[in-house]
């Protein structure tokens, strides 16, 4: 009888959960419906960036855009990353999709058969100007040609939540706003406290030693305070492991790069590993795992329990000296945190290293490529204003607009970050 009750105490939740789902979504179909019965058509644009200032920065271009285009009103749908993947798949099979969505937050090989059937190729609308860029020094060049990588940055690595052109069905589905790159956060003043120092060591062992430092520094007060906030999630902990294994083992790719598109896919290492091209005992496999080791050393107890908020709150709290995150975390960072805080690149192995010196050939080149980027539903009744309002939001002037309010790198030509987000621009050389 008790399992029973916890059943039927679980299957109530799940119900209510479905209802209030259902709920909402009847709340939007009519809110959008009263919109199209008044003459004004609804665009409805769907994400899941949370991170502090991105909804407001979006809602400031919407709004300038409704003050040109009184009879268009642009809804914005926020859902979370953990969900977003499940929820934009239901809505489009469902056929109550967005009008713009930002595609993503899901495995690539389930992405692209959605943007083969449920969004429209975007070839032949950026060879045409941006009408938006009139009067700046982009006016008459090709949308495409307005962004900083021309639309083509990701396309080789296969990118799931950027990447404008899409290799697998050789067009373009995406129109970018922002630049991502990966970096290492630190409390600036506990790093002083601490160590002595004023940023991290770039050098592999010399980052190792200003963790020790740190570990007995906590100690001494009496406090836990962990090196490295870690998770078990693709975010941070692995941002640190995947920066490592491109320094060590960099030439791997020379016999696992099947296709010779300077990428490795999961299915040409299978092939590698499977023909003997490489194994296990490979060295540079080895001082991969050894590397995961140092890491790992320098991360919170049961780390592998936690995940990307988690890390961030240990962060903030000033209970881990530091982070590794992408720079669409550092709005969130820096207006949340009563400290102040530094950046800097990812330490690696010197060519002299002992253990991974002869690995070692530098570090990886950083490429440029458009994120915060949505696709157009073949299914909306408002194609045109939905491809007007991309045009808009992508403009040089709107372009600066938001990412100034969102404290990210703006893709566009001729806008720059500022001079904390200037810390993120990406390293072309490696």
């Amino acid at each position: 009888m008790k399992i029973l009750g916890k059943l039927k105490g679980k299957t109530g939740l799940v119900v209510l959960v479905i209802v209030c789902a259902l709920a909402l979504a009847r709340v939007l179909v009519l809110q959008s419906r009263v919109s199209e019965i008044s003459g004004v058509k609804t665009i409805r644009i769907a994400h899941w960036q949370m991170e502090a200032g991105v909804r407001d920065a979006l809602d400031l271009v919407a709004r300038e855009y409704e003050k040109i285009h009184p009879d268009v009103r642009i809804q914005q749908i926020v859902i979370g990353e953990r969900g977003y993947g499940s929820w934009i798949t239901t809505r489009l099979i469902g056929g109550t999709a967005p009008d713009l969505v930002a595609m993503g937050s899901m495995d690539r090989r389930m992405m692209i058969p959605l943007l083969q059937r449920y969004f429209i190729p975007l070839s032949e609308e950026i060879t045409k100007p941006n009408p938006y860029n009139r009067g700046t020094p982009l006016e008459g060049v090709p949308w495409k040609l307005t962004f900083y990588d021309n639309m083509e940055g990701g396309a080789a690595s296969g990118a799931s939540s950027g990447g404008c052109y899409i290799p697998e069905l050789m067009d373009y589905y995406r129109i970018p706003s922002s630049a991502f790159t990966l970096r290492l956060f630190y409390n600036k003043n506990l790093l002083r406290e601490a160590t002595g120092l004023d940023a991290p060591p770039s050098d592999f062992r010399g980052f190792l030693a200003a963790c020790e430092k740190i570990k007995e520094y906590g100690k001494s007060k009496g406090v836990w305070l962990y090196p490295i906030a870690g998770t078990a999630s693709k975010y941070n902990t692995k941002i640190l492991w995947g920066r490592f294994d491109q320094a060590v083992g960099s030439t791997l790719i020379n016999v696992t790069d099947v296709n010779r598109d300077s990428d490795l896919s999961p299915e040409e290492s299978v092939i590698a590993l499977a023909g003997g091209a490489v194994d296990f005992r490979d060295p540079r496999i080895r001082a991969m795992m050894r590397g995961r080791e140092y890491y790992r050393a320098q991360f919170q107890p049961a780390f592998f329990a936690a995940d990307r908020m988690d890390a961030a709150f240990l962060f903030l709290q000033q209970k881990a000296l530091m982070i590794a995150s992408g720079s669409w975390d550092a709005g969130s960072y820096v207006q949340q945190a009563d400290f102040e805080i530094g950046v800097c690149d990812f330490p690696l192995p010197s060519a002299d290293d002992p253990e991974f010196g002869e690995f070692v050939e530098g570090p990886a080149a950083e490429e440029l490529q458009g994120e915060f980027s949505f696709s157009v539903n073949a299914t909306t009744p408002h194609r045109a204003e939905a491809l007007d309002f991309l045009r808009f939001l992508s403009s040089q002037k709107m372009n600066a607009a938001l990412n100034k309010r969102a404290n990210w790198i703006p893709m566009v030509r001729g806008n720059y970050p500022g001079e904390f987000i200037a810390s993120f621009l990406p390293h072309p050389e490696g």
